[in-house]
C-alpha cells in the first residue's frame, strides 16, 4: 500500500495539451499516448474553440491537424501565432500529408514540429516532449543573462528535495545590473 501511494506522488502533471483533430479514433489514440505519459488533454474536433480554449486555459501544447471542418489547420494556426498573448505555445502539425512542400509551409507559418499521420507512438511522444522541453527553456530564460530563470532554478530544488538530497543555495542580486550590462561586454558579464 505504501509504495502505491509512493508511485502516486510521483505521478506529476507534465504539461496540458490541446488536441485538435476532426478523425476521433487518430485524436483518441493521441489522447491516450499523451495521458499514459502524465500529460493532462484536451481533445477536440471543432477548431473554432481553439482560441477560447487557449485564452481560458494554459496549455502547453497545441497537437493541430491540418485538414479540419469550419477552418483549415493553417488558419488556426496563423491565428494563434498573430496573437501576442498566444503565440509562445508550442504548435505540432499532425497531417496525412507528406508533401515536403506543405511540411516547409506550415514550419514557416510558425509550426514548431510537424508529424506525417499515422502517427507512431513513440515518435510522437518523444517529439511532444522535446517541443515541450525547448518551449519551457525558452520561456524560463534571463533575457539579459541568457542563464536559467526562476522556473528552472525551482525545478532544480524541487528535485533535490523530492530526492532528499542535501543541498545549498546562494543568491546574488546586483543592483542596477541593466547599466551595467550596457556598459560592460555581455559575454564579461555572464563569466562573473
Amino acid at each position: 500500500m505504501a509504495i502505491e501511494k509512493e508511485r502516486e506522488l510521483e505521478k506529476v502533471n507534465e504539461g496540458t495539451i490541446l488536441v485538435v483533430d476532426d478523425d476521433t479514433l487518430s485524436r483518441r489514440y493521441m489522447r491516450d499516448l499523451l495521458v499514459g505519459e502524465g500529460f493532462s488533454v484536451i481533445d477536440i474536433d471543432d477548431p473554432r474553440r481553439v482560441g477560447n480554449i487557449l485564452k481560458e486555459r494554459e496549455i502547453d501544447v497545441v497537437i493541430l491537424d491540418l485538414n479540419l471542418p469550419f477552418m483549415k489547420g493553417t488558419e488556426v494556426l496563423y491565428e494563434i501565432k498573430k496573437d501576442i498573448f498566444l503565440k509562445h505555445v508550442p504548435v505540432i502539425i499532425v497531417s496525412t500529408e507528406n508533401e515536403v512542400l506543405e511540411r516547409i509551409k506550415s514550419m514557416y507559418s510558425g509550426a514548431d514540429d510537424y508529424i506525417v499521420k499515422p502517427v507512431e507512438g513513440g515518435e510522437f511522444l518523444t517529439r511532444v516532449k522535446v517541443v515541450l522541453r525547448r518551449s519551457r527553456q525558452d520561456l524560463d530564460v534571463n533575457p539579459l543573462t541568457k542563464f536559467p530563470g526562476n522556473v528552472s532554478i525551482q525545478r532544480e530544488i524541487d528535485k533535490l528535495i523530492k530526492k532528499k538530497t542535501p543541498f545549498a543555495v546562494g543568491y546574488v542580486d546586483l543592483d542596477k545590473f541593466k547599466e551595467l550590462m550596457i556598459i560592460m561586454d555581455l559575454s564579461a558579464v555572464t563569466k562573473l
